[in-house]
């Protein structure tokens, strides 16, 4: 007997396809879960429309037909737990980078749960390994890192702001009292001049 939250989608001589809606929805939409059985025992499940390999699951793809081993299935199938998306709780840097693989959903997962702003890739694997405390995917999970990479980057280039490199000081300085001293020569003599000082001075340190 199949559990209450199944229902038949279609059925054939051949194959025999039943569906649930997911607890979690997505910008208002649950995720369809379809199960088809065809007459010679061969079982396959998809989440959303994108097969899933049962045996990451530990879940036989070929089922040998008797009441127990229905039931069995549909008992199995609860390990089954559908990706959130990576959600994003550093609301002082939020993750901002978005393009052709990531978008930005709301996601419900319980029936009056407070909804959450999630992550999720395009070509998310619809579910997790079992065990997953996340609940988020191999491929959704990326864009943390992807955050943190991004995050990096701008600390870095901060850094290099507020601490330019060894010369630039100097050579700011010698071109500043040239142009007091000389204020008529053109933009190329006041450069050569001041590379000329600063290998100079350069010199000096090294022969010191």
């Amino acid at each position: 007997m199949k559990p209450p939250e199944w229902f038949l989608l279609d059925k054939s001589e051949s194959v025999c396809k039943l569906g649930c809606m997911s607890k979690e929805n997505f910008n208002g939409t649950p995720m369809m879960i379809e199960i088809s059985i065809s007459n010679d025992g061969i079982v396959q499940l998809s989440v959303a429309g994108k097969l899933i390999d049962l045996s990451q699951f530990y879940i036989s793809s070929k089922l040998v037909f008797s009441v127990n081993s229905i039931n069995a299935l549909f008992r199995c199938l609860k390990i089954v737990s559908v990706c959130q998306g990576y959600h994003d709780k550093n609301k002082e840097q939020p993750f901002t980078f978005f393009n052709d693989k990531y978008m930005k959903e709301v996601c419900i997962v319980q029936k009056d749960a407070e909804p959450k702003v999630v992550i999720r890739h395009i070509n998310c694997y619809k579910v997790v390994p079992i065990g997953s405390v996340s609940h988020t995917c191999k491929r959704c999970i990326k864009c943390k890192s992807r955050r943190n990479e991004r995050m990096k980057q701008k600390q870095l280039g901060k850094k290099e702001n507020e601490n330019p490199l060894p010369g630039c000081n100097q050579f700011n300085d010698i071109r500043s009292v040239l142009s007091n001293i000389a204020p008529n020569l053109t933009e190329n003599q006041h450069t050569l001049l001041c590379s000329q000082i600063m290998a100079s001075n350069l010199k000096k340190i090294v022969m010191v």
